[in-house]
C-alpha cells in the first residue's frame, strides 16, 4: 500500500536518506516529539511542515516517513531523502500515539 505509485515516479538519482535525518526522527518517534522540515514532494513543489512523527518504513524505493501533518490536519508519507532542514520542536503527543496510528491504519487499510 505504501509504495504503489510513488516507486513508479521517483528520479532514480536523488540520494538515500541521510543518517543524521533518519537518527533524528527515530528519537522524535520514539520521544513523540513534533518536528519541522522543509519537504521537496514528487512534483518539484517546494512545502515548510511541522509533522507529529508516527512511524519510519522501508517500500522499496526509499525510506518514508509516516507522520500526521498539522499543515494539511491529515496524514501523510514523506520521503526522508526530499526533507530538508529537519529540526526537533518542543511538545509532546504520547497521549495521542494510539489514536494517531490507529487513525493511519484505518486511512491505509480504508477502514473507517
Amino acid at each position: 500500500m505504501l509504495d504503489v505509485r510513488p516507486a513508479q515516479y521517483w528520479p532514480e538519482d536523488v540520494p538515500e536518506a541521510a543518517a543524521a535525518d533518519l537518527a533524528t526522527l527515530h528519537a522524535a518517534i520514539r520521544a513523540c516529539h513534533p518536528v519541522s522540515f522543509g519537504y521537496t514532494d514528487l512534483s518539484g513543489n517546494e512545502t515548510a511542515r511541522t509533522v507529529l512523527p508516527l512511524e519510519l518504513v522501508h517500500p522499496p524505493q526509499g525510506v518514508k516517513l509516516l507522520a500526521w501533518c498539522e499543515e494539511r490536519e491529515d496524514f501523510r508519507q514523506f520521503f526522508v531523502r526530499a526533507i530538508r532542514d529537519l529540526m526537533p520542536r518542543a511538545g509532546n503527543f504520547s497521549a495521542d500515539r494510539l489514536a494517531l496510528l490507529e487513525g493511519l491504519v484505518e486511512k491505509e487499510t480504508g477502514r473507517a
